[in-house]
């Protein structure tokens, strides 16, 4: 092989575009879980450990997830969805380790779409990719998505934040029902008073009740007749 055919031949592997994180059989597994599942899935694969407390890794995870998530939306194929997975891959690592400005990242974008061969493994098939709604679909993503917010993803790589845990101490006071009055009857239905608040009584106890209601009511009587029949004889 020439060195023009070396050239050309690393020329075209630069060309396609791959996201070597995860193979094309991992895609497919990936392809078939809900978001949630998702997002512990890249969580485990982008090695994201503290992304509930660091800012950066949970705007990363939101960032694969989310662009992953459009990406099956658009029902793309495992390659094309390796090939747009690359391309978040690829914008962000030019802000993150190359520092690169907006209009240089476009310009590498607009370089890496258009250039997208048809299939990741073929070198004789050099047909784009992605068809042309599919290509302004995806420029479009980007362009609301990353590059709109350029500045804050350059703000999140460059600025050092310091890490802060928080702390709060809470004491509550559960307050015990014996120290305060019953609530009135008239403050709640009476189906609820009735159910809840209402005292049972014990089984004997409603004929106990009656039975000394009626020794009552016979000895109030017994004693009117015994002052009716006294008032009489003294009369007399």
């Amino acid at each position: 092989m020439s060195g023009r055919e070396k050239e050309n031949d690393s020329s075209e592997k630069e060309r396609r575009l791959e996201w070597n994180i995860v193979s094309l059989e991992q895609l497919n597994l990936l392809l078939n879980l809900t978001v949630e599942e998702l997002e512990l899935q890249l969580k485990e694969i982008l090695n994201f450990k503290n992304y509930q407390t660091c800012l950066k890794e949970a705007a990363l995870l939101d960032y694969f997830v989310s662009g992953f998530w459009w990406a099956k939306e658009m029902n793309f194929t495992c390659q094309q969805v390796s090939c747009f997975m690359a391309l978040l891959q690829l914008l962000l690592d030019n802000i993150r380790e190359k520092h690169m400005p907006f209009v240089d990242n476009y310009k590498e974008f607009a370089k890496a779409i258009a250039g997208t061969p048809k299939s990741l493994s073929s070198e004789d098939d050099a047909s784009p990719l992605f068809h042309v709604d599919q290509a302004i679909a995806i420029t479009d993503y980007f362009r609301f998505g990353l590059f709109q917010h350029y500045k804050m993803y350059e703000f999140l790589f460059t600025q050092p934040r310091e890490e802060r845990v928080f702390k709060t101490e809470e004491t509550i006071e559960v307050i015990s029902p014996e120290d305060f009055a019953a609530p009135l009857e008239e403050g709640m239905p009476t189906d609820v008073f009735v159910r809840y608040m209402a005292p049972v009584e014990q089984p004997g106890e409603a004929d106990i009740s009656e039975e000394s209601g009626v020794q009552e009511q016979a000895a109030s009587a017994g004693t009117a007749r015994v002052k009716t029949t006294f008032n009489l004889s003294s009369t007399s």
